[in-house]
């Protein structure tokens, strides 16, 4: 009985012993177990050193396999270096951008603030009264100027998501994160105009991915890396309230990665502890610095007196109700559903990035081995702990999604890394050129809709959804009004080909419209002959009007689907997109009448 009882206890060593040898080689590296713990210390500012093709990552040889991705990654980052700003000159102008225009020209010229204005609360606005000062300087239309702004950090958030995947992976990732990114006509279409989460993203993803190398470079602390460490904290922080989640990753993070690099006897020695508390304090003293700089952007605000772990409620709490269509129903913006966000970008992903996205999961022990278990937990939290913080308590959806565009960067970085490790795994020459093929087959439909619709590029739905035939009438197309650009140029140049001539020389021709009230901006040239008035869409019969330029924008699904809203008792010309109307320019059949009263 003793021997057997004996043979159980030494069988459940043995596997006890398997498990924690699996332990160790599928999470921990391999000198968690060395006998002293890492020594922290700083490192100089590196000097600098003539630039050298042999280095690893900037080879310029043509020997490698892995070339030929990287010499796709850098003519995609060329690319969109010049195709953005291209495509933002014809992007439209959305309400919050409008609103914050606005403020930051008040701001600007020290002109007296509503009071009821919550943008300077959980806003910084100096990058809006920047763009503001830039316009006045050049004498440019400060929309453009604020578009090319934002463009330029959009392109930033493909460089630093493509070298990110070059030093987690390789080049072929690299490329295909990039591919991906550019790939994603909500993205590309926040990108063209969105001077507000734009810049705001950009600033998560280059502090997380400083946060990232700062792991990479233990046991040294480059000075460098913590100065921009810092400055991109300070950046996140000084664009949003937001920003201050990074500050928890930043306390968090480096010492999870230092406590998984070292012996787990040795916690309790005097050396351990010292130098645990030693990265403790450069972690905090880096948030004390980014957060002080970070106030200057908030002037006469309390930055400092809501906690950080208030951050994420911030960034969903006081903004301007909007009406619009989700699953058929019109709903406030302040009374959404808990799966809004998750349901959105499920929808609007592109198919080629969720089926990818899946594969991180599926070939999960694949990825565990290809790549560190701290990167992995560390980029699975900054997509997941947002997300899952977002869903469970109540949001505030004011133009979408596009408050929240923050997420996508790290969603792509999940979805290559997925891509990247059934590669790897299979790493069968013929295989993976038909898993490569196979994905380049999948984004067509997504460049597709950025080849024919770059104008419209935000508004796009993906093919699980039945893409925008089928979103019709379901969800709201363009909650953002970014098509109010193109449909007002197209109607003012029709008006000035067709239609002046019908007028004398002291009438004017009453415009009413039910589209946001940045469509003033494109008529200001034309205030000579155009007269512009806004009204809802459901009062058009109160008023007497000539055109009517109406958005398919807080109106039920019934209407759109049964075709109410472009009703055929006016002469009407449509702006299709995907054989369905995003806007329709309506005419009366008595053209010019005295408008007996019309909207204030």
């Amino acid at each position: 009985m003793d021997d057997l009882d004996g043979g159980v206890k030494m069988n459940f060593r043995s596997l006890l012993s398997k498990i924690i040898d699996k332990i160790r080689t599928l999470i921990l590296t391999s000198h968690v177990y060395n006998d002293s713990p890492m020594p922290i210390h700083f490192s100089k500012w590196p000097k600098k050193k003539k630039y050298d093709i042999r280095k690893k990552y900037f080879t310029l040889s043509i020997k490698g396999k892995d070339d030929i991705y990287k010499y796709g990654f850098l003519l995609l980052i060329l690319l969109f270096f010049f195709l953005l700003p291209y495509w933002s000159l014809n992007a439209g102008i959305s309400d919050h951008e409008w609103q914050r225009a606005a403020l930051a020209q008040q701001v600007a010229n020290h002109e007296i603030v509503p009071a009821e204005s919550s943008y300077l609360q959980n806003h910084g606005i100096w990058l809006d009264r920047m763009a503001y000062r830039l316009s006045m300087k050049l004498e440019a239309d400060v929309f453009v100027v604020r578009h090319l702004m934002a463009s330029f950090f959009g392109w930033g958030i493909l460089v630093v998501l493509g070298f990110w995947l070059t030093r987690l992976l390789t080049w072929r990732a690299a490329f295909f994160g990039t591919l991906f990114l550019c790939l994603s006509p909500r993205f590309v279409g926040e990108a063209t105009c969105n001077l507000c989460d734009i810049p705001f993203a950009f600033a998560y993803l280059f502090a997380c991915y400083q946060l990232f190398r700062l792991g990479n470079d233990f046991p040294r602390l480059k000075i460098h890396r913590l100065v921009l460490l810092a400055l991109g904290i300070a950046l996140a922080c000084s664009l949003h309230f937001g920003g201050g989640v990074l500050i928890p990753y930043l306390l968090l993070f480096p010492l999870l990665y230092y406590l998984l690099q070292n012996p787990v006897r040795k916690i309790f020695t005097k050396e351990y502890l010292k130098n645990l508390l030693f990265l403790f304090g450069v972690a905090l003293g880096i948030g004390l610095i980014a957060g002080g700089i970070a106030c200057m952007a908030y002037p006469g605000s309390s930055f400092w007196h809501i906690s950080f772990s208030d951050s994420l409620r911030q960034m969903t709490e006081n903004r301007d109700l909007f009406c619009q269509l989700f699953e058929k129903d019109l709903i406030w913006s302040n009374n959404v559903p808990r799966h809004y966000l998750t349901k959105y970008l499920f929808i609007t992903t592109p198919f080629v990035i969720l089926l990818a996205f899946s594969l991180f999961f599926i070939v999960f022990r694949t990825v565990i081995k290809k790549a560190k278990f701290y990167h992995l937990l560390f980029v699975f939290s900054i997509f997941f702990y947002p997300l899952f913080y977002i869903v469970r308590n109540p949001i505030c959806v004011q133009e979408g999604i596009s408050q929240f565009i923050f997420l996508y960067p790290a969603l792509v970085l999940l979805a290559t890394i997925g891509y990247e490790a059934l590669l790897q795994k299979i790493d069968d020459r013929y295989t993976n050129f038909v898993l490569v093929g196979a994905v380049l087959f999948l984004a067509i439909m997504p460049l597709r809709h950025l080849a024919l619709n770059t104008s419209f590029a935000s508004i796009y739905f993906n093919e699980i959804s039945g893409g925008i035939h089928n979103a019709y009438g379901r969800y709201e197309l363009d909650p953002a009004c970014h098509s109010n650009k193109v449909v007002c140029t197209h109607f003012l140049q029709e008006i000035r080909n067709n239609e002046l001539r019908n007028f004398k020389d002291d009438e004017k021709i009453v415009v009413c419209t039910n589209g946001n009230q940045a469509c003033e901006h494109f008529f200001e040239r034309d205030t000579a002959f155009v007269e512009l008035h806004f009204c809802d869409f459901d009062q058009r019969q109160n008023y007497a009007w000539d055109y009517f330029i109406v958005f398919p924008t807080k109106i039920s699904s019934y209407q759109l689907k049964s075709g109410l809203w472009i009703s055929e008792n006016y002469n009407r010309r449509l702006i299709l997109l995907e054989k369905k109307p995003i806007a329709a320019c309506l005419k009366n059949r008595i053209v010019g009448p005295d408008a007996p009263y019309l909207p204030e």
